[in-house]
This record gives structure tokens, C-alpha cells and sequence, in this order.
């Protein structure tokens, strides 16, 4: 697997890039194989994991806010057309609710420390 961000090179913070990657992996084969990304990529980049947790939890809340807006379900809408409603059964709501729960999940952590 390849990820590769040139929207934001060289700009933001990279851990948001493999927080990204990990809700996406997660929704779609299991945080199983979310964490051996995670692993696999810092074995490879030059970072320390350090507040990846934190930065999955923003990502995921940062997703779940943007498809919760109305204006990204007319863009998803018109985009679709009349799939639409079987994308939003199949993909977006179980995404929605898969990000909604990370969000809360790590927050939750974070104000138990």
C-alpha cells in the first residue's frame, strides 16, 4: 500500500496524514490492519508515533463534521446522482458512525488521563 498527500507536502503535520489513513483503514479491513500501517509506515518515515491517538481522534472528528455538513451531502448528491442513496446506506452513514465513534472513543481517553 501506497499513500502519498501532495495536497499538503511539506505543510501540515504528517501525523494527520497516517491518522487519515488509519480511519479510512479502519472503516474498510479493521484497525488490525490500521495499526500494522501504522507500524510499517514509521519503520519507515523519520517520526515518532508520538500523539498519533490525539491526531486520529481530531482526523476522525475533522471527517465526521465535514460529511455531517449539508453542503458535502448536495456535493455527494450530484456527484452520485441516483446511487446516492444506496452510497449513503452502504458507505457514508456506517463511515459516519465508524469516525463518530473514534472521535468519541479517543476523546474520552484523552480526558481520563
Amino acid at each position: 500500500m501506497y499513500v502519498m498527500d501532495l495536497e499538503g507536502a511539506r505543510l501540515g503535520d504528517p501525523l494527520y496524514d497516517v491518522a487519515y489513513a488509519c480511519a479510512f483503514i479502519s472503516f474498510e479491513v479493521g484497525w488490525e490492519a490500521a495499526e500494522v500501517f501504522a507500524i510499517e509506515y514509521f519503520k519507515l518515515a523519520p517520526l515518532h508515533p508520538r500523539g498519533l491517538a490525539r491526531r486520529l481522534a481530531a482526523a476522525a472528528a475533522k471527517l465526521y463534521l465535514l460529511l455531517r455538513y449539508r453542503g458535502t451531502e448536495s456535493f455527494l448528491r450530484e456527484k452520485a446522482g441516483l446511487l446516492y442513496p444506496v452510497a449513503k446506506a452502504i458507505f457514508i452513514e456506517p463511515f459516519k458512525r465508524h469516525l463518530r465513534a473514534i472521535a468519541l472513543e479517543r476523546s474520552a481517553r484523552e480526558r481520563r488521563r
